[in-house]
C-alpha cells in the first residue's frame, strides 16, 4: 500500500461518498473508513456497513472493540469484502467510545491490546495496524509508549499510526482533543528510530505540503485529518488553481461549471471554466459529438495560463467514464505533460 499520505478515519465524514470524492482528487492517498464497531459487523447489516466501491482502493477498514473473540470474528467477516488492511482504533477519546471500552482508553491496558491484535492477526490474512495516541490524560511517558508498541509489534501489527498528542479522556470533547493537547512529534520520531523495521505514520497538526515533506524526513508517512476540509471549505487556502471543463454543449449553458459555488471559493481556484460539446444522457444517448478541435483550443488556453490541475465533468459522465481518458489522452501534447495522470480529476 502507498502510505506516504493518508486521510484519517473520521466519524460522520469518511463514509463511502466522501471516500469516492477523495479518490477522484487523488489516486495515491490511502483512505480509511469511519470506525465500525466489531459487534455491529457481527450482528448488523454487514453489506450496508462494509460494502464499498472498488474505485476507493487502497482502503483500510477501521474497527473498534476490545473483546479479542469479537474482533477476530469481525475481521474474518470483513476480509471477504476486499479491504487492503484492517486498523484497530486505539485513539478515539469520546466518552461514548470509552463507555464501551475501546478507543484511546485501551492505552491503559497494553496487554489486552496485544491480545486483541493477536486474535485479529490470526483470524485473517490482511495486515493489522493500530492507530493510537502518545499518551492519555496527564500521562505522557516515552518508555511506557515504547513498551506499548513493543507489545503491539509482537502481537503482529507492523504499522503504527500515531497521533502526536495525548488523549484527554475526562475533560475535553473529541473536537477539543484534536487541537488542545500539545503536539509532541519527538515521541513519534523516536518510535521510528526504535522500531526502524516497522512502518510509522505521523498524525496531528499536518496542515501544509511543507509540513508533510518535513515529517517524511523522519517517518514513513503522514496522515491528515480535518485539514483537507478546513483548508478547502473553511479557510479557502492552499488550493491549486484548477481548470473546470464540462462536456455537454448545447446543454447546460444556463448552468456553467461552479455556478453554485460560493464566489470566494470559486475565485480562489481561479474561475477557469469551460464548456465544450460531447457527453451523453443518462440512458446513453449522445448529447452532441465530441469536438477534439474545440477541446484542443481549451487545452492550449489552459497551458498558456500555466494551470496544472484540470477537473473534467459531463452531464451524466459515470455512464461513459472511459470516454474522458480516451479522448483527453489525445491532448497530452497540448498541455505539455500527460493529463490523464495525477493532475486529472473527473467529478460528476
Amino acid at each position: 500500500m502507498k502510505r506516504k499520505v493518508s486521510v484519517a478515519p473520521m466519524m460522520d465524514c469518511t463514509d463511502r461518498h466522501d471516500r469516492y470524492f477523495l479518490r477522484l482528487i487523488s489516486k495515491n492517498v490511502t483512505l480509511y473508513t469511519e470506525m465500525i464497531v466489531a459487534n455491529a459487523i457481527i450482528k448488523g447489516d454487514r453489506n450496508s456497513l462494509l460494502s464499498f466501491n472498488l474505485f476507493e482502493k487502497p482502503i483500510s477498514l477501521q474497527i473498534g472493540g476490545s473483546a479479542p473473540r469479537e474482533l477476530a470474528e469481525a475481521v474474518k467477516i470483513a476480509e471477504d469484502y476486499g479491504y487492503d488492511e484492517i486498523n484497530l482504533n486505539l485513539g478515539c477519546p469520546s466518552k461514548k467510545v470509552q463507555k464501551n471500552k475501546f478507543g484511546a482508553c485501551l492505552m491503559k491496558e497494553p496487554n489486552l491490546v496485544g491480545d486483541c491484535i493477536s486474535a485479529m492477526k490470526n483470524a485473517c490474512r490482511l495486515p493489522i495496524t493500530a492507530k493510537t495516541r502518545i499518551g492519555f490524560d496527564n500521562f505522557e511517558n516515552y518508555e511506557y509508549l515504547k513498551n506499548f508498541f513493543t507489545i503491539i509489534n509482537k502481537a503482529g501489527a507492523k504499522t503504527f499510526i500515531i497521533h502526536a498528542r495525548r488523549a484527554i479522556l475526562s475533560k475535553l470533547s473529541p473536537k477539543q482533543n484534536l487541537n488542545i493537547p500539545p503536539l509532541n512529534y519527538k515521541f513519534v520520531y523516536d518510535i521510528k528510530k526504535d522500531f526502524n523495521d516497522n512502518t510509522v505514520i505521523l498524525n496531528g497538526g499536518v496542515d501544509s505540503i511543507e509540513k508533510i515533506k518535513m515529517h517524511l524526513n523522519k517517518v514513513d508517512g503522514v496522515m491528515i485529518g480535518t485539514t483537507h476540509f478546513t483548508n478547502a471549505m473553511v479557510e479557502r487556502r492552499r488550493l491549486e488553481p484548477t481548470a473546470c471543463i464540462r462536456l455537454g454543449l448545447p446543454a447546460t449553458v444556463c448552468l456553467p461549471p461552479l455556478v453554485d459555488w460560493p464566489d470566494d471559493l470559486a475565485s480562489t481556484i481561479g474561475n477557469h471554466t469551460y464548456l465544450a460539446h460531447g457527453g451523453h444522457e443518462f440512458d446513453g444517448r449522445e448529447i452532441s459529438s465530441f469536438d477534439a478541435g474545440e477541446v484542443r483550443a481549451i487545452a492550449e488556453e489552459i497551458k498558456a495560463k500555466a494551470i496544472n490541475a484540470i477537473a473534467i465533468s459531463s452531464v451524466f459522465s459515470p455512464s461513459f467514464g472511459g470516454l474522458f481518458l480516451i479522448r483527453f489522452s489525445e491532448l497530452d501534447n497540448f498541455i505539455g505533460k500527460p493529463i490523464t495522470g495525477a493532475d486529472l480529476g473527473r467529478p460528476g
